[in-house]
């Protein structure tokens, strides 16, 4: 299969152990794609909102509670594409590669929408 972009987003759950990487919290990582599998040349893959440990538990930090996940990682990806690539870049954004796909869940679609207006706009 071939996948006609510059860019793939995805998961940290897929994309770590094929193409590297690690989890982080405050930015997007964006991975050459070096294993010739029809997908494109780099994959970006988003943070997770920032935590704490707290009474032995994690819980999202604060600040960042009432931030969709869905918006976070979007909206942090886009901006380390443009950091990396600039404006003139093709960005294949699969909501099922991003583990976003539940059919009963209408608000991460909206949230993608919004992260994706909001950071085209900076």
């Amino acid at each position: 299969m071939d996948v006609a972009a510059d860019v793939v987003v995805m998961a940290g759950a897929w994309a770590f152990e094929r193409y590297g990487g690690r989890p982080t919290h405050d930015h997007a990582q964006i991975v050459p794609n070096e294993r010739g599998d029809g997908f494109p040349l780099w994959v970006a893959i988003p943070p997770y909102r920032p935590f704490v440990r707290s009474g032995g538990e994690i819980k999202v930090r604060e600040d960042f509670a009432s931030v969709s996940p869905a918006y976070f990682a979007i909206f942090n990806s886009i901006r380390a594409i443009r950091r990396e690539f600039g404006d003139e870049v093709e960005v294949v954004l699969d909501l099922p590669l991003l583990g976003m796909d539940d059919p009963d869940d209408e608000v991460t679609p909206i949230s993608v929408a919004d992260a994706i207006e909001e950071a085209l706009r900076e």
